[in-house]
């Protein structure tokens, strides 16, 4: 009795090994979907943030203009203002952190002399 038992485990285990193993991999496979979905909605929350940001900015800026009487800027000359500061930063960035102003005149698609002249007016 003892013997047939060893026998019928033994039987199990090679027609349920292989049926283990596809779903070990199915498993490694949906962990790996499910944490490349997780990273697209850490951007896309990210990309929620900002536009909430320019959305108030933008609705503080109208409160003002009505209690003020003033024009506002457009939204885009607000963005494009945000680009324009933000590149600047990238652009001090990389030359602190000791690259060429060449390079960074190339990176950044710049004259050399621009690129000075944004380093200049940061200090």
């Amino acid at each position: 009795m003892g013997v047939l038992l060893l026998i019928v485990g033994a039987i199990l285990m090679v027609v349920i090994y292989p049926t283990l193993k596809n779903n070990s991999n199915e498993f490694s496979v949906a962990h790996k979907k499910s944490s490349e979905l997780g990273k697209k909605i850490d951007e896309l929350e990210e990309k929620i943030d900002i536009l909430s940001n320019n959305v108030e900015e933008v609705l503080h800026l109208l409160n003002q203009s009505q209690n003020n009487k003033q024009e506002i800027p457009s939204f885009s000359q607000n963005l494009r203002q945000r680009q324009v500061l933000d590149e600047y930063d990238e652009i001090m960035g990389a030359y602190e952190r000791g690259e060429d102003i060449v390079e960074i005149a190339k990176r950044f698609n710049r004259g050399k002399g621009e690129i000075q002249l944004i380093l200049n007016l940061k200090k």
